[in-house]
Order: structure tokens, then sequence, then C-alpha cells
């Protein structure tokens, strides 16, 4: 149970044909907490707070649950509403959820390539690395992967083993394994208790590219890689179960829905569908399905929408492009380099070319909600709930941040 008050000196209160009286107290499920526009909004009740005004919910707006309104004991009210009041707000709830930034982590000695959420929203894993010709002067002494609390920001335990930069990284369905792919060629299951290694997967070429992932019953495990290939490995034992031969480097890949199906994202490709394509293969039968021709710039991050639809690409030039997976057609483009779906499909969380965070309402393809206060975010991820996102970045630090419920109605 977390409880926060709030003195207010409100100059209109607002409420559906409804009268204060001295001892009158209004219950309802309050929707928005919005500082900006200094107002609080109920199923049946808006506040609105104006001059000499305070409100604060650590600083941030947010979105809570039960909110009661009272009287202060020297305050009489005479069923005049739009006087000026002194009133007090007590707000009690189970589950808050602030929009903004929540958290920072900081521990890492050098970049963060990539960032992922538990399946239940309370940890979070960050891969150490580098990025070729951005931000950094040396090269780290180590390529840690480190866990975090995602409710006190402390750091939980380091995955010591990589030899290079972690690229990629991914908890199984249960949450009690880690999975990770560096530029080391190797691909390393953790086990989360205990911070030991549990087996090693080897058998790429080259480095281990972005998008490595469980299938849903946890026994499968997807990667892509640099050599032009990627695979499918056996869990509890390790063994290489299939190999998929891309025309170009696979720079990224990701898994529908369903586990059937596989893209993946290739660069230096160099033949008539141009040098950056998508690859949509059939898993069980191991064969290619199609090509999308038309990315711009080299491949950073793929990802399935949540019903298997669509696609979302982001690039090397700042461009993310949504696609139509049974057509291979290209929907919609916007600005970006690393993204992913909110769960529920209607939007998209993105670094942005001018330094924060960006959510992106898909049906009017316009962004919706900007984040400021990670300007070298160079890795994603939005949780299972879709309440609270994640960002990584150049300058070491990985950062939490509260999404709103939905985006606005257009």
């Amino acid at each position: 149970m977390q409880r926060f008050t709030f003195d207010c000196f409100a100059a209109f209160l607002l409420i559906s044909s409804v009268a204060f009286a001295a001892e009158q107290t209004v219950k309802g499920k309050i929707k928005t907490v919005d500082v900006a526009k200094k107002s609080i909004t109920l199923d049946d009740l808006t506040l609105d707070v104006t001059r000499k005004s305070k409100i604060t919910v650590d600083g941030k707006s947010a979105t809570l649950g039960e909110l009661k309104v009272g009287r202060s004991a020297d305050v009489k009210y005479d069923d005049v509403l739009d006087a000026a009041i002194t009133i007090t707000i007590s707000i009690e709830s189970d589950v808050v959820s602030d929009v903004g930034e929540l958290l920072t982590f900081k521990g890492h000695t050098g970049g963060v390539r990539c960032v992922a959420f538990s399946p239940d929203g309370k940890t979070v894993a960050s891969g150490q690395g580098v990025i070729f010709g951005i931000g950094e002067a040396g090269k780290p002494k180590e390529f840690p992967i480190l866990l975090w609390d995602a409710e006190t920001k402390k750091e939980i335990r380091r995955f010591n083993g990589h030899k290079e930069t972690v690229r990629t990284v991914a908890f199984s369905p249960d949450g009690q394994q880690i999975v990770s792919g560096s530029w080391d060629k190797t691909i390393r299951l953790w086990d989360v208790k205990t911070g030991k290694q549990i087996r090693s997967f080897e058998g790429h070429s080259r480095e281990v590219t972005g998008g490595i992932t469980f299938t849903a019953d946890g026994n499968r495990i997807f990667s892509g890689s640099v050599d032009k290939t990627a695979r499918m490995w056996d869990v509890k034992t390790g063994e290489e179960l299939k190999t998929f031969a891309a025309k170009g480097e696979v720079h990224c890949i990701s898994l529908s829905p369903d586990d059937r199906f596989l893209m993946t994202g290739e660069t230096r490709v160099n033949d008539e569908n141009g040098n950056t394509v998508m690859s949509l293969w059939d898993i069980a039968k191991g064969k290619l399905l199609r090509r999308f021709s038309g990315l711009k710039g080299g491949m950073n991050t793929l990802s399935f929408s949540p019903d298997g639809r669509r696609v979302l690409t982001g690039g090397t030039e700042w461009v993310m492009q949504l696609w139509d997976v049974e057509t291979g057609d290209e929907l919609n483009s916007f600005e970006g380099n690393s993204c992913c779906f909110t769960p529920d499909g209607k939007s998209i969380f993105a670094n942005s070319k001018d330094k924060c965070l960006v959510l992106w309402d898909l049906e009017s393809g316009k962004e919706f909600r900007r984040f400021d206060g990670h300007d070298k975010a160079i890795c994603v991820a939005v949780s299972r709930d879709g309440r609270k996102a994640l960002s990584g970045g150049l300058d070491k630090t990985v950062k939490v941040w509260g999404l709103p419920h939905s985006a606005p109605e257009n």
C-alpha cells in the first residue's frame, strides 16, 4: 500500500451537478494526474488547480488508483464551486504507475547495448558493450550482464563471461534463465538466481547480433549472426537444431508470437532487392517464404507486432518502417533507430534523433508522448504489461520509464 498526500490551493472545483456540503467526501476512480495541465480527472470529477497551486506525485505526472477529496477542518463550503478553497487530497493505491522517468541504474563501466524486462517486470537485465565509431574513446575491460531490481534500482548480481560486446539479452518465459549473445561469437545461458552460466551454444563463426529470443515454451532459442545465418537451439542440450542461411549479414531477428515464423534483418546483401532486406522463414519447414525490399539503411532492430500481422524495423539512417507481413507492403515510417511495440500493438516506443524517447501512435502515425532525460539511448524495451519501458545508452546508464496506459483517442 502506497500513500500520497497533497495540499493544494484550488481555484475551481468542478463536479457534475454536485455541490459540496461541509462533511461531504467524493470518491472515484482516478484517470489522470497531469502536472503540466494542472488537473486531476476522475470518472465524474475534474479538479483544476490554478493560481498559487502546487501539485506533485513524486515530482511527476501519474496515473493512480482511488482518489478521495475531503475538507480541511478550518474551511467552510458554502456551495460556491468557483470560490478559492484549500483542500487536502489523499490518494491510496496498491498499484501506482507514474508517467515519465522513474529510475536510473548506474553501474556499467561501458555503454549499454541491450536491455530486457523479466516476464513479471520486477527485474531488468542489461548488457555492456561498445558501438562502432560512436560515444566511447576506449574499449571496456569487461562485458558483464547486470541484473537490477526494477523497484529499488539496486544491482542484484552480475553475469561475467563474455569477452566482447553483449549485443542481445532475453529472459526465459518463466524468468528463471537469461540468454545472451555477444560479439565474442557465443551464446550463453545463465541461471538468474545464482548468476552462474548453465551452458554455452557454439556454432556461429562471427558476431552474434540483436533479437535473441526464447520460444513460448522456453525449450528453444533463436539467434542471428554476422556469419549470414540464423539458428535454432535446444535449450536443454545446447544442440543446434536448424540453420537458416541468409543472403546477407543477419543483424537482427524476430520470432512471430505463435512461434511459426522467423524474420531476419540482413545487410550487405547487394542484389536486386537492395543492400538491406528482411527475410520471412517458415520455421517448421526451414523454408524462405518472402523477402522484403525497400528498407532504408542498415538494420538495427526488428520486431513482430503482438498479433503477428505487422513487423517493425529500425535502421541506421534513423528511419523506422512498419510493414505488412502478408503482402510485404510498407505501411508507414517514423523517426527512430531502436524501437519496439507496446503489448497492445497500438504504439511504438523508440529512441529519437533529437535525443529523447518517443511514444508513437500507430493509427495516426503521430507521436503522442516524449520523454526527455536520456540523450544517448541506443536500445529500448517495454514490459509485458505495457506499464513501463527501458532505455540503455552510451552514457553507461539504464533508465526505467512509466508509460501512459493507452494512446489518446484520435
